[in-house]
């Protein structure tokens, strides 16, 4: 996501290690789209293309990370804060659409990241919470009740 005319001339990815490239990058610690960025980042330029991002821009003030949600991305872009910044492709679409002076840059798809491990965690976890609920709610049947019970011992 770049301001619209992309002043700053960002191609890719690797673009945004340049000394002098301000940023709004999502905050790992509470954004889930910035684990994707990093292996995308990684992927774009190794490890030290996601150290220069996610740390040595950050302690020089060329990364802003956000405090409250990637949202803030964008706004920081048209606020003249920041040159670009990585964020879900539909937000970029969304902040075009909006009629926002906000431009998006497709990814190369050898750099992009899928959540797919997310979508595989998610999918582990509502699975599990599931077959909870599903054993908790069958326990408490009255089925079950009566299976153990000494009426059906009596009768099978």
């Amino acid at each position: 996501m770049i301001p619209k005319g992309n002043p700053a001339h960002i191609k890719t990815l690797r673009d945004l290690g340049k000394p002098g490239v301000r940023l709004s990058m999502p905050n790992p610690k509470w954004e889930g789209v910035a684990r994707q960025i990093q292996i995308s980042l990684r992927k774009a330029g190794g490890p030290a293309l996601e150290r220069m991002v996610y740390d040595t821009k950050v302690k020089n003030g060329e990364t802003i990370l956000t405090h409250i949600h990637h949202r803030q991305t964008p706004l920081f872009l048209m606020q003249g804060l920041a040159d670009a910044g990585v964020t879900w492709k539909s937000e970029a679409i969304f902040q075009e659409q909006a009629g926002h002076p906000i431009s998006n840059i497709p990814i190369c798809s050898e750099s992009s990241s899928v959540a797919d491990g997310c979508v595989s965690h998610l999918r582990q976890t509502l699975s599990l919470c599931f077959e909870r609920a599903c054993r908790d709610s069958f326990a408490n049947s009255s089925r079950i009740r009566f299976a153990n019970s000494c009426s059906a011992a009596a009768r099978y």
